[in-house]
């Protein structure tokens, strides 16, 4: 599965993985033109404007800003963490589009949350009898 980041100049994503998930390394493709920060299960991420040399009208060479654009800052970023592997497809959209940039994705799994309440319950349960039977053990001493 591919999650689809929105997001616009000046606006910073979060993505955030299960709190037993640590980012190991957050690459976009364009790296130029995307920050991706990792920090502990989340990674920021946010589109960078570029600067180039150009030539000016004088002869030297002057610095020109190119902001982000939805036409050339579509990327991918590939996430890899101690569980997973994430591909994200990166988008800057613009004043004009009808999407809404994404402040923040959050990854979940019911099913792996299911599984572990059925350990507790299952653990629970196991010392709930240890009890019972040394209770039993005490009372026909």
């Amino acid at each position: 599965n591919i999650t689809v980041i929105n997001t616009m100049p000046g606006f910073m994503t979060t993505l955030v993985f299960d709190s037993d998930e640590a980012v190991i390394d957050a690459k976009p493709g364009f790296e130029e033109a995307w920050e991706a920060k990792k920090d502990a299960n989340r990674v920021y991420v946010r589109p960078l404007a570029l600067q180039q040399g150009a030539p000016g009208q004088d002869g030297n060479t002057a610095q020109v800003v190119i902001p982000p654009n939805s036409q050339d800052w579509h990327t991918n970023m590939l996430v890899v963490t101690t569980k997973r592997l994430y591909n994200v497809e990166l988008n800057v959209i613009d004043d004009k589009s009808a999407q809404q940039p994404a402040f923040q994705v959050s990854y979940s799994y019911p099913g792996e949350a299911r599984d572990k309440a059925n350990r507790e319950a299952s653990a629970r349960q196991k010392e709930w009898e240890q009890k019972q039977q040394e209770a039993r053990i005490e009372k026909s001493l």
